[in-house]
């Protein structure tokens, strides 16, 4: 990994513990029934990034983000995070499979990773989609190949 792609996630996690972002978050809360239970950020990742547990569960939280990332005012940008740092597993598996494919410099792919995400979330269409999680990635890494081949 690049100190670039680990300074992203330190941001995008840090940034996830400030107040303003909690209250964000609060107002998803109130808002998107699946999310209900968790009582903050870290309780959310660390729910979404248990091995164990129902896939269908975790499912409808990704859904509620995307839900909430798709609507106007600041809460669409906590969803964003929430869900950044909840896919970034497989975003760091994207981003080191470019890079041996040679699809660009380490900083260019990371770039590139990011904004394919935030572009493949906010355009989703819940009624098409079975699987948030593995359509997000499966497409984010479908359109990069595309574009470098």
């Amino acid at each position: 990994m690049s100190i670039a792609w680990h300074a992203i996630r330190d941001h995008l996690t840090d940034s996830s513990s400030k107040l303003h972002f909690q209250r964000s978050f609060d107002a998803i809360r109130r808002t998107q029934a699946a999310l209900a239970t968790f009582r903050d950020p870290a309780a959310l990742l660390d729910g979404l990034h248990r091995t164990p547990g129902d896939q269908g569960q975790k499912n409808l939280i990704l859904a509620a983000l995307v839900r909430a990332a798709q609507s106007d005012g600041p809460a669409s940008d906590c969803a964003l995070t929430l869900l950044l740092l909840a896919l970034w597993p497989g975003l760091d598996a994207i981003r080191r499979r470019s890079i041996w494919r040679r699809i660009g410099a380490a900083d260019e792919v990371a770039s590139d990773v990011l904004a394919r995400t935030t572009e493949a979330v906010r355009g989703l269409d819940l009624a098409r989609v079975n699987w948030i999680a593995a359509t997000v990635l499966r497409n984010v890494e479908r359109d990069m190949k595309r574009c470098h081949s």
